[in-house]
């Protein structure tokens, strides 16, 4: 009985890392999407590979992936497709889209880059706190926004700027899955938000003004309760 227990905790640990991986397979898919002018179906792409990113980190604690295979290192499989996924695939649909003026495109993918380079190297990327210091490279984020609120070149280009800038100050963005206070309100609002922009997605050009108000909304709150953690943890800090 112990070796079936033993060699189905192996199975599932593997299924966990090789649900990561699929990520990768799913970024490809949206740069063929791109390539191929439909920037519709490669955003649905990126809706799935968030999903994925989302929901892996859960899997592999609750399976416990460290202990059963601690051979395979997960967290560089999830480096490698975070990195494709949140930053290469937006980058480049930024680049073929029209949503900032062209002469800032180059310029604004090499901007994306550096940044998230900087992200992903920063060893204080994540507090004790498990939040993330400045934001977090989540280019997907951004350029579904900028795809389907339809701001305008110029106000696009502000929120790139915008964005580019966060990476380097100190604002506690939400770590959905490991940050310790509002956990469970965080979790709820990001499944939310991702729900309804896949369904926003799948609506499009016409969706539902409810669900597309829920997507919108929910990243409002998003964005509302890194503040508040940001306000928590330099009060915090001050009076200790």
């Amino acid at each position: 009985m112990s070796n079936n227990v033993g060699i189905l905790r192996i199975s599932l640990a593997w299924l966990v890392h090789l649900f990561t991986a699929s990520g990768i397979f799913v970024a490809f898919l949206a740069l063929l999407s791109i390539a191929e002018g439909d920037l519709n179906t490669a955003m649905i792409w990126i809706g799935i590979a968030l999903v994925i990113d989302t929901v892996d980190g859960s899997l592999a604690r609750l399976v416990k992936v460290k202990q059963v295979l601690p051979q395979f290192d997960g967290h560089m499989l999830d480096f490698v497709t975070d990195f494709l996924t949140t930053v290469f695939v937006p980058a480049y649909f930024l680049y073929q889209s029209e949503l900032i003026p062209a002469v800032t495109l180059l310029p604004a993918v090499i901007a994306i880059f550096l940044a998230s380079a900087y992200h992903f190297g920063n060893v204080n990327a994540v507090t004790k706190e498990r939040l993330f210091s400045g934001y977090p490279a989540f280019w997907n984020i951004i350029i579904f926004y900028l795809y389907i609120l339809g701001l305008g070149h110029h106000w696009n280009l502000g929120i790139i700027i915008y964005a580019f800038l966060m990476h380097f100050i100190p604002f506690r963005f939400v770590y959905p899955s490991q940050m310790k206070h509002l956990r469970r309100t965080t979790l709820l609002v990001v499944v939310l938000t991702v729900a309804s922009s896949i369904i926003v997605l799948i609506q499009n050009p016409t969706p539902d003004i409810y669900i597309y108000f829920t997507s919108v909304v929910g990243i409002c709150a998003l964005f509302l309760i890194s503040t508040y953690q940001t306000l928590r943890d330099l009060l915090k800090r001050r009076s200790g």
